[in-house]
């Protein structure tokens, strides 16, 4: 392969990896916000 094919590979798998981790938080924050979030280490206002 050549240079380029290697940059493009390696920003497809980065921008893949970043929307991937981006979608899990946001599933995983829905889920908590639904259950109610007890007893989670959440960032941002606890509910008290």
């Amino acid at each position: 392969m050549s240079g380029s094919q290697y940059l493009a590979l390696g920003y497809t798998i980065a921008l893949g990896l970043m929307w991937g981790s981006a979608l899990l938080v946001y599933l995983k924050s829905r889920r908590l916000a639904r259950r109610g979030g007890a007893g989670t280490r959440t960032v941002g206002p606890r509910p008290n």
